[in-house]
């Protein structure tokens, strides 16, 4: 009963992590957005470079426009990169 219990405990804290990685990734796709739109975006990423696993190199956010793209940059175009490995 007792490792039924753990395995269950277990699970609920991963998907709450899961949930908060995901929380902390929508918010910094938020950042990156003013980030770009203020011309800081190379400040945000030299500001979370050290963030993540040590393997990463490149930046946390990045900004994806199609081609033939002739709106604005918004919220879609943001890409964070996962800071989980």
């Amino acid at each position: 009963m007792i490792f039924l219990l753990d395995e269950e405990l277990s699970s609920i804290q991963l998907c709450a992590l899961h949930m908060e990685m995901r929380n902390t990734e929508q918010l910094l796709a938020s950042i990156g957005l003013l980030a770009y739109k203020v011309d800081a975006l190379k400040e945000a990423n030299a500001a979370l470079k050290s963030y993540g696993p040590e393997s990463f190199h490149g930046d946390r956010i990045t900004i994806k426009k199609k081609s033939e793209q002739q709106s604005a940059v918004a919220k879609h175009n943001v890409h964070v990169s996962s800071m989980s490995g």
